[in-house]
């Protein structure tokens, strides 16, 4: 009944906070990632549909490779590109370009509209080795530092290593980092997330068993960051204590040199399965708060990635069950993981691919293009507004800040 009337509240109130968020700290935030990722074919990156379609040529019915369809009421036209899509009142169906800074500054205004901390950036390793993708990874940096400072929000790098191994790794990031610091100069930035007076960094993918990179390696690209005076967080397994499921056996030691540790939840479990991931969680953050890092829980609304893995992969695989899943998940963490020493991150602000977005998506079938099927904010049988779950988020960063005062003040 809690739960039904926390929800109920949520649809007729909207959090706002035009405050500045406190770039200085990790204490009591909730930090959303951000992929940043969506490119359209007039954007004037010569890329095409990227993310948007598995044809970078064409998006249509038979390439569409998200799961969840954008509300795009709001974007700026010339930020948008039209489809081979139809909607239901037979116009055809736009999309965004992430490159676009009206896009950008949109997304933090919304942010800043639901009293939401910021984001971590990823920067994929890999991908910014080829020249076109260096420089749109750049402009979406660049567009996200100003719309961070237009809108008091904070942002901070998360690299993604994925597709990588040791292979000249840690030339690639030396050489990365040092452009995003000495010509971007995004850690001089008032808005750049820092914890203890370091500029925070992330790095995602250290030690999961897909992942062709050894711990040697790994513990020199940690130490890389530490000897510029950062504070370094690792995306890692969500099975990183026990070294097994989707860690490697052999990364103790790596695990064990982050400053936080951020364990990947989604994908891993279901509804039904919060309880036991709140099991995991306190076994964890009981030796992460031995060893002095911090803590950070993977929260996600729910998943589907059907459109993006055809034929094989089930549509809506785990049911966002109209915000009892996201709302299960916080209520756990706040009823029994302490704050101290921690912050909350929420996978992710934009991530339609896998069906992940947080920010506003079509309320019902008739706000999607016709074919193929999206997850809309009905499809578990709510009629929810399209900023639902920015309110949510903004209810849970609320009510994550207060534990953390009490628990800061307790110290």
């Amino acid at each position: 009944m809690r739960l039904l009337i926390f929800i109920t509240l949520l649809l007729v109130t909207s959090v706002s906070s035009a405050s500045i968020v406190d770039a200085s700290t990790l204490d009591g935030k909730v930090i959303f990632g951000y992929q940043g990722w969506f490119l359209t074919s007039n954007d004037g990156n010569n890329v095409g549909f990227r993310h948007w379609s598995k044809n970078f040529d064409s998006m249509n019915p038979n390439t569409v490779n998200i799961d969840v369809w954008p509300d795009m009421t709001e974007y700026p036209v010339s930020a948008t590109q039209k489809t081979d899509l139809v909607l239901t009142n037979g116009k055809p169906a736009s999309v965004f370009s992430s490159t676009h800074p009206g896009v950008m500054d949109l997304h933090f205004k919304w942010m800043q509209n639901y009293g939401l901390d910021g984001v971590f950036l990823q920067r994929f390793l890999g991908e910014v080795q080829d020249g076109r993708f260096f420089n749109i990874r750049n402009k979406v940096t660049t567009n996200m530092r100003a719309a961070a400072e237009k809108y008091g929000r904070t942002f901070a790098i998360m690299y993604d290593i994925s597709g990588l191994n040791d292979n000249g790794l840690l030339d690639k990031f030396k050489n990365d980092w040092k452009y995003l610091t000495e010509t971007l100069k995004v850690t001089q930035s008032k808005q750049y997330q820092k914890h203890n007076g370091k500029p925070v960094v992330t790095i995602w993918g250290l030690g999961f068993g897909h992942v062709d990179i050894s711990p040697q390696v790994s513990l020199q690209i940690i130490a890389y960051f530490k000897s510029k005076g950062c504070y370094v967080i690792g995306g890692v397994p969500f099975y990183w204590r026990t070294g097994d499921h989707d860690s490697k056996s052999n990364f103790g030691a790596v695990y064990q040199q982050f400053d936080a540790l951020s364990p990947w939840a989604v994908g891993r479990f279901g509804d039904s399965g919060v309880k036991s991931a709140l099991d995991v969680r306190v076994t964890d953050k009981t030796l992460t708060s031995s060893r002095g890092q911090y803590y950070a829980p993977v929260l996600f609304p729910g998943f589907s990635w059907a459109n993006m893995n055809k034929p094989t992969a089930r549509f809506n695989e785990i049911p966002r069950l109209g915000g009892k899943f996201f709302s299960n998940q916080a209520t756990s963490i706040l009823e029994n993981l302490s704050a101290k020493k921690t912050f909350l991150y929420l996978a992710m602000f934009d991530e339609m691919d896998e069906g992940t977005a947080f920010f506003k998506t079509a309320s019902t079938k008739a706000d999607t293009p016709v074919s193929p099927a999206f997850v809309t904010l009905d499809t578990d049988g709510q009629k929810l507004p399209s900023d639902f779950y920015l309110k949510l988020a903004g209810q849970v960063t609320a009510n994550f800040k207060k534990a953390s005062k009490t628990s800061l003040r307790s110290q």
